[in-house]
């Protein structure tokens, strides 16, 4: 039974496409079953609902067994990186105790000067960032300046255009306050 679990499982994990492929038709057959036939398939909808609880529960608990299991018997070992420090400091059993504690302190000797070297090093990045970012700042200040001045040079020409626009529509209204002052027509 719960072999059949675990094949299953492990199908879904190889096709995960393939629920949908079973799931969709299954679906559409169970509520067409429920509309047409109710007495009948809401029934076996329920029992299939507690058929996969029940088969989940003893599933549950037959891998938190196996898990004992194993746990008891000593087949579980913590991970250890290939390159630890207490494999470097005690690799030979048969040195005494002040050789042992000297290999140690060469150990965090070396851990703390490759300690102060990241340090110097995030500090030597931290500020080439922070120069960076000066000069990113120094060339937004240029570009805001030079907006500004190509803003004051827009609103310089274009209160000449229309200090030349109103001179313009003067000049028309006096060419024609004297055109009409002599015409032919006023008389």
């Amino acid at each position: 039974m719960f072999t059949t679990r675990s094949t299953i499982l492990g199908l879904n994990e190889r096709y995960p496409w393939a629920a949908g492929v079973v799931a969709v038709p299954v679906t559409i057959v169970a509520l067409l079953g429920v509309i047409m036939l109710p007495y009948l398939f809401v029934p076996l909808l329920v029992l299939a609902g507690v058929a996969l609880v029940v088969t989940e529960y003893y599933a549950l608990r037959q891998e938190t067994d196996e898990h004992h299991t194993r746990a008891v018997a000593g087949a579980w070992q913590p991970d250890r990186p290939a390159g630890s420090n207490t494999e470097m400091i005690r690799g030979t059993t048969n040195l005494p105790q002040a050789e042992w504690e000297a290999r140690a302190r060469a150990a965090a000797a070396a851990a703390h000067a490759r300690a102060a070297e990241a340090r110097a090093r995030a500090e030597a990045t931290q500020a080439r960032a922070l120069a960076a970012e000066a000069e990113a700042l120094a060339a937004e200040a240029e570009v805001f300046e030079a907006q500004a001045g190509a803003t004051e040079a827009s609103h310089a020409a274009h209160a000449r255009a229309t200090e030349a626009r109103n001179r313009a529509a003067r000049l028309r209204l006096e060419a024609d306050a004297k055109s009409t002052r002599w015409s032919p027509r006023t008389f």
